[in-house]
Parts: C-alpha cells; structure tokens; sequence
C-alpha cells in the first residue's frame, strides 16, 4: 500500500495549527447564512454541520467528526456561538446523514459513483501511460476528482484501484516491448551482458551506464568506441516510440539502479528485458550528446589555443596596452581641457612625438588589433591536426541532418569524408566549384580557395567545416540523429494547431497580446508613452544626468538607517536556542513531513525498517559534504555508508527532491513573519562556482572566478526561501537557467518579477521572460554602455535624445510572432526546455528568424526596463536590496556544505545537481527553523513590551547560523 503521506489526499494531522492555517476553517457570513436558513438552531447541530461543511471544504470528503482537531473545532466553536464544554459528535446516524446531504447540495457535490469510479479508471489508466509512482497517479487523479467535483473515496480505495491499473498498464507495456525485442532477436544481445566471463570483472550490463568523461582526445576515442559498442545492438529508440519518452526515463532510472543480480533476479522476463532496453536506448542517445560536446569542445579548444599562441607572441603587450591607454587618457583629457583648437594641435603633436611618432602609435594599434583581425586563422590546422583521427571517427559513428539553410555545410562534411579516400594527386586537382563556400565565413574566404576560385586549400577548408559545424551544432541548425541535447529540437515542439487552442488561455493568463499585429501595436505605444514621459520628467529627475559629453550618470543612493533595527537582530540572535542540523532536518519533518518524499524508484513501498530516518541521514551526508562513510562514523544512527549510498542511489531523484523542497516551501509560506520580508511575487537569481571532479564534461574553466567547477544556480524568493536549484556548466550563459527555474518550480510561491545580476540579462531571455507574464528586473552594472532604441527615426526629444542610438524593426516581431509563441507554448506544456531553446537562440545564431525575432523584442522590453530603472530610484533599491538576498543565501549554502570542498565524490552529472538540491533542501530546512524560532522571540519580545513594527522586522535575515552546529556525534 503506497504511504498516505507521499501523497497529496488531503488529510487532517495532529498538529498544531497556526492562525493562518485555522483561518481557513473559519466559517463566512454566508455559510452561517445558509445554516440558519435550513432552521439549524440547537447549538450542538450547528457546531456539527460547521465542522463537517468546514473540513469537507478543505477536504472533499467527510471525516469521522471525531477525528477533526481540537484547535479546529474550538476556531468554529467561536464563530457558531456554540458553548465552550459542548463537544462535537452525532449521537443519531440520521442527523449525520442529513447534514452531509445538505453539505453536498450546498456545494453541488456529483453524487454519482458509478461516473465517479469511470473517471478514476480513465485518468489513472491515462496518467499511467506517463507516470511510474503510485503517489504521482493517485494526485493526479485526487486533482481530476476535485476538478469535476467529486466526493473523494477512501484512500485505501483509491489506492487499490490506482496500484491495480498501474500493474496493468506496465504489465501491457513490457509485453509487447518484450514481444518486438524478440521478434527481432534483440533478448539473446541483452542476456550476453548479463554473463559473468571470467576474462572481465564486470558483464557488460553494467557499460550501459558508463558516463562520459573529461574531454580529452584519447577519451573522445573511447567514447566513441562505447558509442559504436552501444549502438551495435542497434537503434533501440525504434522499439520505444510508442511509450512516452517520460516512461522510458522512468524505466531507465530504475534499470540505473540495479546492479547485475538485482536485475537477474527478477522473475518476470517482461519486466527484466523492458528495463534493460529502456537504459540501452538512453546511453545510446546520452552517448551521442557526449559526442557532440566533446567535438565541440575539442574544436574550440584548437580555435582557443591557436588564438593564445599567436597572442602571446606580441612582444610586451601589456606595456602596449598600458602605453596608448596613457596616450589616449592624455590626449582625451588635453581635448577637454582646451582653449583653442590650435594648442591643442600643438599638444597632441608633442605627445606623438614624445611616444615616438605617428608611426610607432599606429603601428603598435596594429599589434594590438591583430587577433581581432583572425590573423590566428591559418595556426588553427596545427592545433587542429592531431584530433583528426578521432573527429573522423565521430563522423563515421553519428548521422548528421539539418535545416534547408545549412544543406550546403552539410556537403561539405560528407566531401571530407570522400576526401580521405582519395590520393593526394586527385586531392590537389580539387577546386571550389566541386563544393557550394556559402557557409564559409567572409574571413576565411582567401584562406580556403585562391582568389580566381581554382584551387581549394583542403586543410584551411577542412577546419573551417569543423567551426562551423561547430557552431551549427550549437544552435541547432544541424543536429545529430538519435540524440537528446544536439537532437532536433524542433520535433518535440507543439503543433501550430495544438498551440491555437491552448493560446486564448495562456494569453489571458500572461495577459499578452495572441497576435504579432496586436502586440506590434502595444508595444510601441508602451516604448513611445514612457520615453515621452521620462523626457518630460528629465530635469526633475536629481540622481539622473546627461553630461556634457552625452555620457547618463545614476547617482548612488545610501541606504536608510534603522539603530532599532540592529539592536532587535542582536538580541533576538542572543537568544536563538542551540540546534544541530540534524535536529533541525527532523524537526522540518514532523512540521512539513519532507522524508516521505523519498521512496524506491520502482514505486513500490520501503524494504527497510526505519525510511523516515534513513532519508534524513541520507540527505545530511549528501547535502554537508561529508559523504556515506564519514556520516556513518559520526553520526548516531543505526545506517551504514552502504545503507546511505543504497537510499541515494534507489530512493532519491532529482524530482524526488524537488517535491521535498515543495512541501518545506509550501509551509513557510504561512509564517507570519515573512510578510515583512516579501510577498513572494518577487525573487533573484544568482550562480556560484562550486568544485567538481575534474574528470566529466561538465566541468570546465569560469572565466570571472578563474577556475574549474560548475555552477550552482538558485531562485531565491524575496521571503529568503530557495524556490528552485540547479547545477549548469560554466561554459553556459546562466540567464539561459532562469526561465527553466520558474518553469520547474511547483511551491504556492509563485514569482512574477526577476531580479538578477549583469549575468542575468540578454534579449532573448527579456522576450523569454515577457512572453510568459514575467518581468525580468535585473541589476545591471554598465546599463549605459547597453544600446536604447526608439520605436522610430521621428521621434523628437527635448533632453534625453542622446541616450537612443538605434530604432526597432517591429516587422521583425510581427513576422516571427507565431514562431515565438510556438516555441513559448511548447516549453510550458513541458515539450522542451527553455534552457535547449536559449542556448541554440545564442549571440552566433543571427542568421536565425527565430533569434531576429525573439532578440528584436528582447530589445523592445529591456529599453522598457532601462527606462524604468533610470526613473525610479526605489525600483533601483529594491532590485540592489533582492540580489543582496541571493549573495547571501550562497554564503548559507556555504556553510551547510561544511564537510568538503567537492559537493559529491561523484562524476556523474545527475549526482552532482542531486547534491546541489540536497543542499539547498538543508539549507531550507534551517531558514524554516530560523523563521520558527525568531517567530516566538518575537512573541516573547512583544510580551516584554518591546515595540516591534514591520519596518523593524524587515531588516532581519532568517540566514543566521551562530546558533548552530554541524553534527552530534
């Protein structure tokens, strides 16, 4: 039977109920209204309809009135007028029966149940299709039941029913998988790995998880060795396309789990063979994306080193620098100062001649601007050669295909392949018009064919295919058959027809306009009204100015004082009591009930004894950084590092720990105290380096931190919860997490507004951000080097002209509207990423209609930002005062992870971000027991006499940490 507590059924729980939570059992005017109209006078009658109209509101069905709290009883109690000793029960069965009957017509409850129990079948047979854990179907048919308004039955029925059909569906499900494996000979292939040899320590079972690695040449030939060893079993992605893509993970992160035995030791072959060909199929394809990154970075690398080595040999570069920066500074500072033109002539001649003349300056101007002149170019084939081998390899182990425009590059990756059969004779009697050069970049045009266009120099060609392959396979315009991250993105959007029915809704929702025309016309009258006002507002502006050289100038603000405010911090830190997080984690479980969370991936119930304490201990060693081992020696529990390694690997998943951090969230949300802070309409995001195992393709160089890791990326909510945590390589644009987040992000606490830092910000992801009813707010270190546009060349301004250089081109917007909102539709209905959607919509993709339109509205609504922050002093406040909160959540995040320098002794990507949400579920935990704790000193204080308002509890931070320690051992 699937625990009640890993589900969504409502229930009601012996706890203590605060007043925002017994609010809600407080019966309106118009329900005492309605009791009173069906003649209820006796106090104890009343008192019984109430509690039971009140509790089946909050649950759908009627619960034994004897089991309601005392607390809840007593807040209806009041309102009712019933007398204080009268206790609510039903001495006659009729008058209960009476009541809930009046209960149901009141709030038009479906009494069927024969088209009660039709409804439950369909959608768990439905939601079955898709999902794997008995605790995902049973909310989602909960959900569908409350929807049509139905009663709720019991929840051993429901259970029943939903573990039945489950059964069924999975039962059909790996029959007919197990019947096309073996009609094509597949079984024999995938018994042959689950064979011990004696020449090998390991079957081969176990290759079907081996994770790409760092990538190096020698592991980029291995790993294409794995893939053609992978796919020698053939594509099977052909025997999964009917089972849904969600099923099949599921079905592989439980195959992931088993080692050799455990999967031998199933007695239904169905089942067995299901699981393992639902792995193969994702290797295979997680193969082919290692391959795709490791080519990609393998050529980057050759264009990084070719660049570096050609910088380096330009003798004293830094004193160049350093020298014309001088000379320019000087020369700037003379022309502002001048009294005549002619002495400033006189003055600048002097400085030329003191430099060593006009030659010298432009000559040493030239040395600098070499390398942005790809004079590195022709070194990129050294660097390059060496890969050859193992690119080659790359080619012969994938398929490429891509949109119409990149046919001609394609063309010429498939004349390499032909080129390496050929002698060098036939090489050299090459020429250009065997192959279309419009993919060729206009640099290195001379480089791949002489001038007359007779002769085609093979290896300045050969690495100018590999670049732009590269960066086609980056934004998607080719991509690699079979594979998930370099695979078609444009197959798994939603079809326009689809899109048009769910497009009224969403629109109304973001409260955006459905049309290109209709936003085209809003648009522009939004950037026209607020440039008009903020001319007009200009010289009342005092902390805005435009200099006499056209340069805007914000001027910083300095905060407001509280000394109150302080002092009420300090005491209330001196009397924090003493906790260890251990207690806390347990403690955030009796309130929230997190643990129940984590259950065995197959769905079934727990084997072991104690789940609840085995999940807590789990997740400290995990989300501390102190590991299995060290855990199990410090800490007093009855769980060896086996144990915690076995509920890691087959209890906990990334979904898994965000439904936790839900329910941690969820009932934060009801503290009082918060409100002071925030109203969860608002929250920032931020990403920090963290280390890493060097050995993965994830981690790589962060060029502002200067070194290797990944990074952790948070949703802070302006309550100072953490909404939502990821882990993104370093080589990623972070604004591509943000929208992603938001989009994952199941808590009651629902964000419209974005701030972030510099990072944060690039037209796509304004116009991401836009289009789904969010305002992207971030802070913004050199906005004034950023370009303004106007909606026209017309447009005359009296004092702000200058900040505009550029006008919008809204047929750009017009003409790719249904394209964008195709691509925003099918991101919210969970079809593709946001962040796949962003990282192809890069900076290099501007021959895309797609990126020319999400970019051009990016521009409309980020000039609206601008001009907002530079008008509203408080906007600019609060979006410095929200980024403060996530830089200091990451210090907390900090501490938390107080047992190592690496967040896992793991190399696998998913345990890396599995840490990640680990951590950020401790650190959770703590900032709920911080609000707990600061919430009755408060109480205390104002006992006191102290005189506390909201502006005083405003400037408190539930990020203390003074009151705590680590373990107790």
């Amino acid at each position: 039977m699937t625990a009640i507590e890993r589900t969504a059924y409502p229930r009601l729980r012996q706890e203590q109920y605060r007043k925002r939570d017994l609010a809600l059992y407080v019966p309106t005017q118009e329900e005492l209204q309605w009791m009173d109209a069906h003649r209820i006078t006796q106090p104890a009658m009343r008192l019984n309809l109430m509690v039971q109209l009140k509790t089946f509101q909050r649950l759908g069905y009627f619960a034994p009135i004897d089991k309601v709290p005392g607390v809840i009883i007593s807040a209806i109690r009041k309102v009712v007028g019933s007398p204080a000793r009268l206790k609510a029960c039903y001495p006659h069965k009729d008058a209960r029966y009476n009541h809930r009957k009046l209960i149901r017509e009141y709030l038009m409850i479906n009494t069927n149940n024969d088209q009660r129990d039709r409804l439950i079948n369909t959608t768990a047979k439905k939601v079955a299709q898709t999902m794997n854990d008995p605790a995902d179907i049973i909310n989602q048919v909960v959900e569908e039941l409350i929807h049509h308004y139905y009663e709720l039955p019991a929840f051993s029925s429901l259970d029943r029913t939903v573990c039945h059909i489950r059964e069924n569906v999975n039962q059909h499900i790996f029959k007919s998988l197990y019947q096309k494996l073996q009609r094509n000979k597949k079984l024999k292939m995938l018994q042959q790995t689950l064979v011990l040899d004696e020449n090998i320590l390991t079957p081969d079972f176990h290759r079907f998880k081996q994770l790409p690695v760092k990538p190096t040449i020698k592991n980029f030939k291995e790993l294409v060795l794995h893939h053609n060893w992978l796919m020698s079993f053939g594509d099977f992605n052909h025997y999964l396309k009917d089972i849904s893509k969600i099923k099949v993970a599921q079905f592989a992160e439980e195959a992931k789990t088993l080692d050799t035995n455990g999967i031998r030791q199933m007695r239904d072959d169905n089942k067995r063979y299901s699981l393992m060909a639902c792995l193969l199929a994702k290797a295979q394809h997680r193969a082919k994306d290692a391959l795709g990154q490791t080519f990609n970075h393998s050529i980057n690398k050759s264009n990084k080193d070719a660049l570096l080595d050609y910088a380096a040999e330009g003798k004293h570069r830094e004193d160049l620098i350093q020298d014309i920066t001088e000379f320019a500074l000087a020369s700037a500072t003379h022309y502002k100062n001048k009294k005549n033109a002619e002495k400033f002539i006189a003055t600048l001649i002097k400085q030329y001649k003191n430099y060593g003349g006009e030659d010298k300056f432009i000559e040493d101007c030239e040395k600098l601007l070499l390398v942005d002149t790809n004079k590195h170019l022709p070194r990129i084939w050294e660097k390059y050669k060496s890969k050859r081998h193992a690119v080659y390899a790359f080619f012969d182990a994938v398929e490429f295909a891509g949109v119409a425009t990149a046919k001609p590059l394609l063309e010429a990756v498939k004349l390499l392949g032909k080129l390496r059969q050929l002698s060098v004779k036939d090489k050299e009697h090459m020429k250009p018009d065997a192959i279309t050069l419009s993919f060729v970049p206009r640099n290195w045009l001379s480089l791949v064919a002489s001038k007359n266009q007779k002769t085609l120099y093979l290896q300045h060609f050969e690495v100018c295919v590999m670049l732009q392959l590269r960066e086609h396979l980056k934004n998607g315009d080719i991509y690699i058959i079979g594979a998930d991250i370099f695979g078609d993105y444009r197959k798994t959007l939603l079809p326009w027809e689809t899109c048009l029915t769910l497009l009224p809704e969403f629109c109304e929702a973001t409260k955006r306009p459905q049309t290109g025309k209709e936003a085209v016309s809003l648009l522009r009258k939004q950037l026209t009204e607020r440039i008009r006002q903020l001319d007009k507002d200009y010289l009342e502006l005092s902390e805005f100015v435009i200099g006499t050289d056209n340069i805007p100038v914000l001027k910083k603000r300095f905060p407001n004082l509280n000394p109150f405010a302080i002092v009420l911090r300090d005491e209330i830190k001196s009397r924090m009591p003493e906790r260890n997080l251990l207690d806390i984690l347990c403690l955030g479980h009796h309130a929230t009930e997190w643990a129940y969370c984590f259950s065995p991936i197959s769905g079934s119930d727990p084997k072991i004894s104690d789940p609840i304490g085995a999940n807590i201990v789990t997740t400290f060693a995990y989300g501390t950084g102190m590991g299995p081992t060290q855990t199990a020696k410090h800490v007093r529990a009855a769980f060896s590092a086996k144990n915690i390694g076995y509920i890691n690997k087959s209890y906990v998943t990334l979904k898994k720990l965000n439904a936790a951090l839900v329910r941690v969230i969820n009932y934060y949300k009801g503290f009082p105290l918060i409100d002071a802070w925030g109203t969860g309409e608002a929250c920032a995001v931020d990403g920090t380096l963290i280390n890493i195992f060097d050995q993965n393709l994830l981690s790589e160089m962060h060029i502002r931190y200067g070194k290797r890791g990944g990074i952790a990326y948070h949703h802070i909510s302006d309550t100072y919860i953490a909404l939502f945590s990821s882990l993104i390589p370093c080589g990623v644009w972070e604004a591509t997490a943000i929208i992603e987040g938001l989009m994952k992000n199941e808590s009651e606490i629902k964000p419209t507004r974005i701030h972030g830092d510099t990072q944060a910000q690039s037209t796509p992801v304004f116009s991401f951000a836009y289009l789904f009813g969010i305002d992207l707010m971030p802070r913004i270190r050199n906005w004034k080097d950023l370009t303004l546009y106007k909606p026209n060349n017309r447009m005359q301004l009296n004092n702000i002209g200058s900040l505009f250089s550029d006008t919008i081109d809204w047929s750009l917007i017009e003409d790719n509207w249904q394209d964008m909102m195709q691509v925003i539709l099918s991101i919210k209905y969970g079809k593709v990423s946001s962040e796949l959607i962003l990282n192809r919509l890069g900076s290099k993709n501007k021959s895309s209609q797609l990126y020319k339109g999400f970019s051009e509205l990016g521009k409309v609504i980020r000039t609206l930002f601008l001009l907002r922050y530079i008008a509203e002093p408080a906007l600019r406040e609060d979006i410095t005062a929200q980024t403060n909160k996530v830089e200091s959540y990451n210090n907390l995040s900090d501490w938390v992870s107080f047992a190592s320098r690496f967040i896992v002794a793991s190399n696998d990507t998913t345990e890396m971000e599995k840490a990640i949400k680990y951590n950020t579920l401790i650190a959770n935990l703590v900032i709920l027991q911080n609000v707990i704790d600061m919430s009755r000193i408060i109480q205390q204080l104002r006992r006191e006499g102290w005189s506390i308002c909201e502006k005083d509890l405003a400037r408190l931070s539930p990020y203390l940490t003074e009151h705590l320690k680590g373990v107790l051992s």
